[in-house]
């Protein structure tokens, strides 16, 4: 009885390691989204912040042909 005993917690520790491995290939695709998702937000709160650049820098040159033509 007690090599029964043995048997099933060496079957429960193998058991126990493939779900510890499991649970670490979850976290680690979980880790990919969210660095992916976080790369994709600062990837477009760039382009937002460029694309208001190029409309200020418009609005500039706009204003400034305004006073040439004032004068």
């Amino acid at each position: 009885m007690g090599g029964n005993r043995h048997q099933r917690v060496k079957v429960l520790a193998a058991d126990i390691r493939l779900l510890e491995g499991w649970v670490q290939c979850e976290a680690e695709k979980c880790i990919t989204i969210v660095e992916q998702r976080h790369q994709l937000e600062v990837n477009a709160f760039a382009e937002q912040s460029r694309l208001r650049d190029d409309k200020l820098e418009a609005f500039g040159w706009h204003s400034l042909s305004i006073d040439i033509e004032l004068k």
